[in-house]
């Protein structure tokens, strides 16, 4: 059998060349004729052979053109798969950075005991609020906002606040009208999507830190508690980013690189003792939220949570039910990883390590639960908690 191959008449006169040898150094008859006459028939099949071949190609090419005429079908050349991540240069970063810093600004809150919290917050709406976190301004009694752009500082008050959600807006007090910030649907967001933190990190002194990163996943629900203040919330549909966020950028903005506000940088993942520690997972309540929030807050809403147990709470999972030598059967309930001294939960008795799986007649499953129900409680009184210690099943009364 032949192998089907295409020859031009150069490579044809080589092939007959090559087949010019000598078999059995039988002597050649003729020296004029150098090709035997043996061998003609046999070049004459090669040649009807690749006149078949070629005959056979263009009909299979013409059929194959007319099926892909017929069907639609379209092909393109192949080219290697592209990223459609694109990182953003330096300079792309610093015009975002040049556009948003003269609506961003630092938080100083204090509070008569002396102490204070540092924050950061967003110039919205005409010119003169500042939206931030509740968590940065709660207690405060005398707040000072601090222009990146200018360095020009202005006292603040509160008009409006939300505990549950960790908002806050302020109204500034003898400033001019600061430009605002325009924000983006977080709906729009996709994970990979590169993003912008701008803030107070550390509360250092001169320009905001600038960090960047991408959006690591969406839709989180997350626990976030401060022990030491009482402060115990769970935020939902929480955007989260790698962009590195710390202590003092709590309230600043989250930026695509149009430099439109997709978020709210609020928490960032902390280790507890004995665990890995994390890297760069940070956490931005969503900028829809943020726009359903404003409007109440500018008519001076104070949203707050009806009871605060002063604990931290986690849904369970195998390894915490080991670690405290919980029941392995139990799958429900809210396990408490801290509790805050001096609070209710301390003076109740409970204990971390604790699984609390009933308020009152009603069954927790999970922390959302627990939060949801105590929210809908009046602060007053007293409240019959259920817990589980271990294996055994525990009723405590709580005073609010």
């Amino acid at each position: 059998m032949f192998k089907s191959f295409t020859i031009s008449p150069t490579q044809a006169t080589k092939v007959r060349y090559r087949l010019n040898v000598p078999i059995n150094d039988e002597p050649v008859t003729s020296p004029k004729d150098n090709t035997p006459k043996t061998n003609s028939n046999f070049i004459n099949v090669i040649y009807v052979v690749i006149l078949a071949a070629l005959v056979g190609g263009i009909v299979g090419g013409m059929t194959t053109f007319l099926i892909y005429k017929a069907t639609g079908i379209k092909t393109e050349i192949f080219r290697p798969n592209q990223s459609i991540i694109v990182e953003p240069t330096s300079s792309e970063i610093r015009a975002v950075v040049n556009k948003v810093e003269p609506s961003v600004v630092s938080i100083v809150a204090s509070s008569a005991n002396g102490s204070s919290n540092q924050g950061t917050g967003m110039v919205v709406g005409n010119g003169t609020f500042v939206l931030t976190n509740n968590h940065v301004i709660a207690g405060a009694n005398q707040i000072e906002v601090t222009q990146y752009s200018s360095g020009n500082s202005f006292g603040a008050t509160v008009v409006g606040s939300d505990s549950t959600d960790d908002l806050a807006l302020l109204t500034l007090t003898n400033s001019p009208q600061l430009p605002a910030v325009t924000f983006a649907a977080s709906k729009n967001v996709s994970v990979g999507e590169y993003v912008i933190a701008i803030g107070n990190a550390l509360d250092l002194s001169g320009q905001p830190t600038v960090t960047s990163g991408i959006v690591s996943a969406l839709g989180r629900t997350i626990p976030a508690g401060e022990l030491s203040s009482g402060l115990e919330v769970t935020l939902t549909n929480m955007i989260q980013t790698d962009a590195p966020i710390n202590s003092g950028n709590s309230g600043g903005p989250l930026l695509n690189l149009d430099g439109q506000v997709i978020g709210m940088n609020t928490a960032a993942a902390t280790s507890t003792p004995g665990n890995a520690a994390t890297q760069n997972i940070g956490f931005a309540i969503a900028s829809n939220e943020l726009q359903n929030q404003l409007p109440l807050l500018q008519a001076g809403k104070n949203i707050t949570p009806g009871v605060n147990l002063g604990v931290v709470t986690s849904n369970l999972n195998a390894t915490e039910k080991s670690y405290f030598g919980i029941e392995s059967s139990l799958n429900y309930g809210a396990l408490v990883e801290g509790v805050t001294p001096g609070s209710p939960a301390q003076q109740a008795g409970i204990h971390v390590g604790d699984v609390i799986i009933m308020i009152e007649q009603t069954r927790i499953s999970n922390t959302s639960d627990l939060t949801s129900i105590l929210q809908s409680i009046a602060p007053q009184g007293s409240i019959q908690v259920t817990i589980v210690r271990k294996t055994q099943q525990v009723q405590l009364q709580i005073g609010l």
